[in-house]
């Protein structure tokens, strides 16, 4: 199966975006602003990251069903019906 781009792009998007929103509220020594933009930043890694597996299992889906849809035999349609003697 081959590997969808686009869920490994917003899987590593999620979570370097989560890793470097939490770079700037480390920086600042407000507990409040560390707090609130270290979770930002994680709910937003975690939804992005969450939207990249959806996408992949979408695409496994799809794979599975056109690998299904290939490998059925076409029906005979001169087989099907009764022979006149």
């Amino acid at each position: 199966m081959k590997e969808n781009k686009v869920a490994a792009f917003l899987k590593a998007f999620g979570v370097v975006g989560a890793v470097c929103g939490m770079l700037p509220a480390l920086m600042t020594l407000d507990i409040f602003l560390i707090v609130e933009c270290a979770l930002a930043s994680i709910a937003a890694g975690v939804l992005l990251y969450g939207l990249g597996e959806a996408v992949e299992l979408l695409h496994q889906i799809r794979e599975e069903l056109r690998g299904s849809r290939t490998e059925e035999a076409e029906p005979d349609p001169v087989a099907g019906t009764p022979e006149h003697s």
